[in-house]
């Protein structure tokens, strides 16, 4: 979540950024990011692996840049005195902290690295800001930062780690303000690296609250982190609850947990090490295709058998915190017998359920459990798309000679009386149909072309020749760029090898996969642009890989390629058709005998024209064709012949019929009635 806001803000007029960060809840794997850190010791002892979720609930807050402090403001949950926290050191004048409304405070520090590490080993309220703010200043030379924390829906001290969140906060605020150009991982590393300042001393997965409200695994080994997102299959409605345990002690829980590592010496300590280790990755592996499917009977069994195992192999190193009373009570109670699928402990055993009524379940807890409070948390499919992919590689030998001296897709097009790329109208449009993360994969050649208009400032003598529009533009440029990553693929090997270059960019998750020399105008009377038409046909099958199409006639089939349907299901509706063949560029004859669609005229065909929504199946797919020499007629490496692959042997492919206009910018002709098309209706 991410806005581009103006207005005074902490007496500034410059625009500043709105950000949310969420809790995180551990579902499967608690303490085994903790335990698979020992191996920097004990090279037996078993990787960790936790699959986490962001929470429905979070951080809210607006960011700017400061001049040359470190301003927090921050509400401060209703259950803590806000004067308590107050601090007016007259030794330490680097830093104050003041009360500036009901239930707000004020974190006002000097930018110096002395006085931000003395918040953040003092503990309290602010120290994870400073701690953050810390580490950044070490490795980058920053000026400050304005955080203004204006919302929590976040609970603290609930194990929703909301430390945590705050950390990712302020090193999201970082990148982002500073153009640091860091990915997710690395404002995890510096939320990490920050928290590890303050007393607090966290574990590794708390940090993927980064990741937002998505499913995600987790495996340690050693100091390696790596992380990997996964999908569900159907919505997974949980309750949260927290059982309001008396005198839990975390740190006793971890102490006597951790007694047992690296080396174990008896066999208690031995059960330790197999419930942390091979029974985890066992119960994580069948739980994640559980997942997947959205399997919610089976993964009530699994927390059933995961609280099973925990009880037997850890409470006997910690039996005064883990006594495991009040969750027992809970998850026992008969009227929530006919209610849940299953429950157990998370996070240092609270105790989280899945359930078939949630609504009734919360209602059981909270007349018969009056001291407890529950939280609702829902795993949506996660076939949503949140990353773009931008094909840009191209050369474009029809407009030679220009094309020798800039790229088809920095050709000039005149939208909303502005003149841009034709790049540029793609990455408008793709975040405004929400897009988080675009990727830009492109020649060596066109890599500085692109830094100048998504990444270079101008300088101040061309900064001051614009106009107050121009100027505003500049503004929003730079917003935009924050989205876009460069990838240069470095030997034209053809699209599917140009897409196979953006792998570890989607990290396992699905994508939009846009050619950029088509130029898309969308007639969709929603006024939903191209992109929000395809990214919602996809949502609405459930994340089926999807290609865009557009009726054509029996001349044109040799210019894209084609996709025979099941049937043709006429407009108005946006409903998706079921691939049945595809060919890339075939001749009429073959077209006219093997790619009709029922329904359609005989002289009539739908091309696809390069706008795919795709799941992350189709890299393998790619990489096998480039392992096996697999190449097209031309000798290039063919998108088309993996989704071909995908449709047989992995899953189906459907075809949605786009509302709107292309414009192939690759034809002299085209090119030229985009320019008109575009310019007459801004």
């Amino acid at each position: 979540m991410e806005e581009e806001f103006s207005g005074e803000f902490g007496g500034y007029s410059d625009p500043y950024l709105s950000l949310f960060v969420p809790g995180r809840i551990c579902l499967f794997g608690e303490h085994t990011d903790w335990s698979g850190a020992f191996r920097r010791f004990n090279s037996s002892i078993a990787v960790g692996s936790t699959i986490v979720s962001g929470t429905n609930q979070g951080l809210f807050a607006r960011v700017r840049k400061h001049s040359s402090k470190l301003i927090v403001h921050s509400l401060l949950p209703s259950n803590l005195n806000p004067d308590d926290f107050c601090f007016n050191d007259e030794s330490d004048r680097s830093y104050t902290i003041t009360k500036t409304g009901d239930h707000r405070l004020t974190l006002e520090a000097e930018m110096e690295s002395a006085s931000l590490k003395a918040i953040a080993v003092k503990g309290g309220f602010f120290s994870y800001a400073a701690g953050v703010a810390c580490k950044i200043l070490t490795d980058y030379k920053v000026s400050g930062l304005e955080v203004d924390n204006y919302k929590s829906t976040l609970p603290v001290a609930k194990g929703l780690s909301s430390s945590a969140a705050v950390c990712v906060l302020m090193a999201r605020a970082f990148n982002r303000v500073f153009e640091l150009k860091g990915t997710t991982r690395f404002e995890m590393e510096y939320a990490y690296s920050g928290e590890n300042l303050t007393p607090s001393r966290c574990g590794r997965m708390d940090q993927a609250c980064a990741f937002g409200q998505r499913l995600t695994v987790l495996t340690y080994d050693a100091d390696d982190l790596d992380v990997k997102e996964i999908s569900v299959g159907k919505p997974l409605h949980y309750l949260l609850v927290d059982l309001a345990f008396p005198g839990k002690s975390t740190t006793q829980i971890l102490q006597g947990l951790q007694s047992a590592f690296p080396f174990p010496q008896d066999d208690t300590q031995r059960a330790a090490h197999h419930l942390f280790g091979a029974f985890n990755l066992g119960i994580c592996e069948r739980a994640i295709e559980a997942l997947r499917v959205g399997d919610a009977a089976q993964l009530g069994l699994l927390m059933v058998e995961a609280q099973r195992e925990f009880q037997s192999k850890a409470q006997p190193l910690c039996p005064a915190q883990l006594t495991m009373n009040l969750a027992n009570k809970v998850l026992n109670h008969p009227p929530l017998q006919p209610l849940i699928f299953g429950g157990k402990g998370v996070g240092s055993q609270g105790d989280g359920t899945v359930q078939k009524d949630r609504d009734s379940v919360a209602s059981v807890i909270s007349r018969d459990f009056p001291s407890m409070t529950s939280l609702p948390l829902t795993l949506e499919p996660t076939g949503k798309i949140r990353k773009a992919v931008i094909l840009a590689a191209g050369f474009g030998n029809n407009h030679y000679p220009a094309t020798a001296a800039i790229s088809i897709v920095f050709f000039p097009i005149v939208s909303e009386g502005v003149t841009k790329p034709a790049l540029l109208l793609h990455v408008e449009e793709l975040d405004e149909a929400g897009v988080e993360e675009i990727a830009i994969v492109c020649q060596p050649g066109d890599v500085a072309a692109i830094r100048a208009l998504f990444h270079n400032k101008l300088s101040a003598q061309n900064f001051s020749k614009l106009g107050p529009s121009q100027k505003a533009f500049a503004k929003r440029l730079k917003m935009l760029g924050l989205k876009v990553k460069i990838i240069v693929q470095d030997k034209q090997e053809g699209m599917g090898h140009a897409v196979l270059c953006a792998k570890e960019f989607c990290n396992d998750e699905p994508f939009l996969l846009v050619i950029a020399h088509h130029l898309m105008k969308s007639t969709c009377e929603k006024k939903r642009n191209c992109f929000e038409q395809l990214l919602n046909a996809f949502d609405d099958a459930g994340g089926v890989d999807t290609i865009a199409v557009r009726r054509v006639s029996s001349d044109c089939v040799s210019k894209y390629g084609v996709a025979r349907c099941s049937t043709y299901l006429e407009p108005p509706n946006l409903k998706p058709m079921k691939v049945t063949m595809m060919k890339e560029k075939p001749s009429s004859a073959f077209a006219s005998e093997n790619l009709r669609t029922p329904n359609l005229s005989p002289d009539t065909f739908l091309s696809f024209f390069g706008l795919y929504a795709l799941k992350p199946h189709v890299f393998p797919t790619i990489k096998a064709h480039l392992d096996s020499n697999v190449r097209s007629e031309n000798g290039t490496f063919n998108l088309t012949d993996a989704l071909v692959t995908l449709n047989k042997q992995v899953s189906q492919v459907n075809a949605i019929e786009i509302k709107g206009n292309r414009y192939d910018l690759t034809m002299p002709e085209k090119y030229v009635e985009a320019v008109q098309v575009m310019s007459s209706s801004s």
